[in-house]
């Protein structure tokens, strides 16, 4: 499946998911793990290891809903400085990463509950001033975060902050560029990261 195939995949799932996950999340609180529907806020820091080279301290964020089914939805962002070289010179340039995604998360009978996730964005490379010096821009292209991890909540009842571990795909396609002769490219730039996240509303109620 080409990446583009691939996204629109994504969007047809994540169309699909919210249809589902709205439908069934107005059900109750007991029809899912959690007890209705949750707002969920996060921070967190860790370290992209970059396709082209080179691993870079990350910053980021999230916000979203939880449903009670465990279907999330939401939106995160990611900054990161990318190193460029020329000869014995090292520049860094600016990378952002945004996108919507569709999370879901397996109900556990423990403070630990494992979670995956697929989204549609947007990267977002700025040149550094040695790049600029060369003719370097501004570049926008086609992002699909996919990723899993891991949530340990503080207590297993009624949680108001937790622990968010997450392993983190940014899958990005170049376009191919004429003036360069550059052909389609797809990048693969993994993610680790770990910060806190904030419950506000129902959150994880206890599975049987």
């Amino acid at each position: 499946m080409t990446v583009r195939g691939f996204a629109r995949f994504g969007l047809v799932v994540a169309l699909a998911g919210a249809a589902t996950g709205l439908a069934r999340g107005t059900a109750g609180a007991q029809d899912g793990p959690f007890a209705g529907t949750t707002i969920e806020v996060a921070a967190h820091g860790g370290y992209i290891f970059f396709d082209e080279g080179g691993t870079r301290p990350a910053l980021g964020g999230r916000a979203g809903i939880r449903l009670a089914n465990g279907l999330g939805f939401g939106a995160a962002v990611d900054r990161a400085t990318r190193e460029f070289q020329l000869g014995d010179e090292t520049d860094h340039g600016e990378s952002l990463f945004w996108a919507g995604e569709v999370s879901y998360v397996i109900p556990s009978a423990t403070r630990a509950n494992f979670f995956g996730f697929i989204g549609f964005g947007q990267a977002r490379y700025e040149p550094s001033e040695l790049e600029e010096s060369l003719g370097g821009e501004s570049a926008d292209h086609l992002l699909i975060p996919l990723g899993l991890g891991m949530l340990w909540y503080n207590h297993g009842g009624a949680p108001w902050w937790g622990l968010r571990a997450e392993f983190r795909d940014h899958i990005v396609h170049i376009d191919a560029d004429e003036s360069t002769g550059a052909d389609d490219a797809t990048t693969n730039n993994y993610q680790l990261s770990l910060g806190l996240i904030f419950l506000l509303g129902g959150g994880p109620q206890p599975v049987n």
